[in-house]
Formats: structure tokens, sequence, C-alpha cells
């Protein structure tokens, strides 16, 4: 049976291991991940989002988990076709769509990991006094929040995956891991207006001056984006297939690895043709730290 990838040894900077702190490449990450078999610790503001005071307080029945069971799969099948159609679009030079879809993958995975944690036992560890009642409202706020969901996405899958850290390897100016490019859009107020230029035509009355998606979102973009989707969705899968099969590490081992040669075949074809390293958020992150830290982020 096919070995689960492993966990990059390196201390987050900024601090010891186990606490919300400054991450590797100098952003905070929402998880600090210690291993696939371990717990996670999640942030305060998980546990008061999803399961604080709200006046919709509804009980986790049997036949509630067996529906987020199944919305988990349905995510995970959505998450393939947005990348299939991502793909799709960047073969026909549609750079900013299949940035778009992209984005919406990564998105759509990162709700799977929370569903997990609600309709799973692991409620109990992360301190939640009573896992049988959850917060309906505070839990459809998170799944339609882009960036929440972009951040819980990126934290759980990419802070310590040394597999995809090998593969996408480190800036050579900015000496920042590559992949850590999603949490610094998120964490700096950045992703939400990169997604929104993949759409629309913009107009600055103060210039003045209009862009469309076109002059905005570029092939390094798309291609980006790609790559982490497939990295992402790759993680993610577990928390969707782990229950069908019964807790069989196998089939996740399978699905893991087809995309992780899906995504070796596009590098491969693709890699040679982009500049990557021309992203502005890859290239020059110090601005975006310093936005971040103006968010409080």
């Amino acid at each position: 049976m096919p070995k689960p990838r492993s966990y990059s040894k390196r201390a987050p900077e900024g601090g010891c291991e186990g606490g919300p702190q400054l991450g590797r490449d100098g952003v905070g990450d929402a998880v600090q991940p210690k291993g696939r078999a371990s717990t996670r610790i999640l942030e305060p503001w998980f546990e008061f989002s999803l399961f604080g005071a709200m006046s919709q307080r509804i009980r986790l029945t049997e036949e509630l988990k067996l529906v987020i069971r199944q919305c988990r799969h349905k995510i995970l099948d959505n998450c393939l076709s947005l990348l299939g159609e991502s793909l799709q679009f960047f073969e026909n030079d549609r750079y900013p769509r299949a940035c778009f879809l992209a984005m919406t993958a990564i998105e759509e995975a990162g709700k799977l990991a929370v569903l997990r944690f609600v309709a799973h036992n692991r409620l109990e560890l992360l301190g939640v006094r009573d896992p049988s009642i959850i917060e309906g409202v505070k839990i459809v706020q998170y799944l339609r929040d882009h960036e929440s969901k972009a951040r819980e996405a990126a934290a759980w899958s990419l802070y310590i995956n040394t597999g995809a850290d090998r593969r996408h390897g480190i800036h050579p100016r900015s000496g920042m891991h590559r992949t850590s490019g999603i949490i610094l859009l998120v964490r700096s107020g950045r992703w939400m207006k990169l997604r929104n230029a993949c759409l629309y035509v913009d107009l600055d009355v103060a210039e003045p001056a209009t862009t469309s998606p076109i002059d905005t979102v570029s092939k390094p973009h798309a291609y980006y984006m790609i790559c982490m989707a497939h990295e992402i969705i790759a993680e993610q899968a577990d928390a969707a297939i782990e229950e069908q099969v019964g807790g069989d590490m196998a089939p996740w081992l399978d699905f893991e690895q087809a995309r992780i040669r899906e995504l070796r075949a596009f590098m491969e074809r693709y890699a040679s043709s982009v500049a990557v390293d021309d992203l502005d958020f890859l290239a020059e992150p110090d601005r975006l730290r310093e936005q971040a830290a103006q968010r409080g982020k």
C-alpha cells in the first residue's frame, strides 16, 4: 500500500509550535498541523463562529450527520468538476476564467475539514461543551465566506506539506515558499480582489482608467491557482472519502496520488512557458505582509 506523504519538521517562525503565532514565511496561519493522525488545533474564532451563543441552535441528530456526510461527498465531486473546467479554460487561453474556477475549487475544498468536525466525534476534542448542539446560522455564514474557506483550505493543506514544498519550491528572490501564496493573499485582503478581477470590468474614476479581467489576471495567475487547487483537493479528500470506505486509507491515498500525477503532468506541460515567479505576491511578499498586519490578520 502506498505511504502517506511526510510532514516538514520546520518550526513556525515567530515562536514555538502549538499556538496562534506568525507562521512560516512570516504569515500567521489558521491551523497549526502536527500530522495526519493527530488533532490539529483551530484558532478560537472557529469555535466561537460555529458554536457561539446564537439564536438558531440545532441538535446534531444522526439524520443531520448523514446529510453532512453526503454534503462532503458532493463537495469533493464539485471540487473535481471546478478544477476540470478550470483546466479546459486554461488550455484555451481563457486565463481569468481558469483562475476564477481554480480559486473557487480551493474555497470549496475549504468546507471539507470544517464539516468533518461538525459531523464527527472530534467536536469533543475541540473543547465544545455540548457537541450534540450546533449553530446553524454560523455554519452557513462560514460556508458562504470566500476568504474563510480559502484560508482554511490553505492552512490545512499547505502549511506543513513537504511534498508540496518540494514540488513548488522557494521563490528565488523573496525566499518565500511558493505554497504560502494562498494564505498571504487571504490575510492581506488580496484574495477577493483577485477573485473579482477574474470576472468584472473595473472603473477607476480618479485615474481615470478602466481594466478588464484580461488586463489584470494573467497566465501565471491561472497556472498558480490550478497547481494549488490540485494540492489542496488531494489533501482535503480524506475528509470526504474516509467514511465511505469504513476508515480504510487506501482509497484516499489512491485519490491523492491520482491528483498529484495530474498535477505533475500539468506542470511538466506548462511550467516552462509560465513566469510564475513574476507574480507580485510571491516576488514581493513584504508589502502583503504589511497589509495583513494592518488588517490584524
